[in-house]
């Protein structure tokens, strides 16, 4: 185990192994949310993280949809033991109350999440229904107005099938 000192007197942990994949950074701690992590500037911005110890220490290139997970919940303990590359999806499920209060924050600012194409739209771009907490649909406008497209081909579609079908009964006898 080494460790490794950063800003504001805090140390990073990571295997001894991983030593020379990280020593080329000026690193420095970081505070997002709740929680601190281990970041260095490539340079092109001084002092704006761009890389991250655990992310480096997994080999998770920029670009990389994958997410870190810090399994005892300390961003500075990167150990391989300790970490594990997940999808956004499957991080979302080990931390649901973080992700519902995300979303309650941007409610609070007149903002939400589309179910469908997850891009943060203005609650404007969203269609009314009193069945939800914020009074809109899950969907934005135009994922609904796309959903709502395919429907009803697909029921124009199933209905001429059976109209068909009707047809070649009638033919038939």
């Amino acid at each position: 185990m080494a460790e490794i000192q950063l800003t504001q007197g805090l140390t990073a942990i990571i295997d001894d192994e991983d030593r020379e994949r990280i020593r080329g950074y000026k690193w420095f701690a970081q505070k997002i949310g709740e929680y601190t992590y281990a970041a260095a500037s490539d340079g092109t911005t001084p002092w704006i993280a761009n890389i991250y110890m655990h992310r480096e220490v997994l080999g998770l290139e920029r670009g990389d949809p994958r997410v870190t997970h810090h399994i005892d919940g300390d961003g500075l303990n990167n150990q391989r033991s300790n970490l594990l590359a997940l999808t956004r999806r499957e991080h979302r499920l080990i931390h649901p109350k973080a992700v519902e209060q995300a979303r309650q924050r941007l409610r609070e600012r007149g903002f939400k999440i589309c179910a469908k194409c997850g891009t943060v739209k203005s609650l404007a771009q969203f269609s009314g229904d009193k069945a939800n907490i914020d009074g809109k649909t899950g969907y934005c406008i135009p994922c609904s107005r796309a959903r709502d497209s395919l429907y009803w081909k697909q029921k124009q579609a199933r209905k001429a099938l059976l109209v068909n079908k009707e047809q070649r009964i009638q033919s038939c006898g």
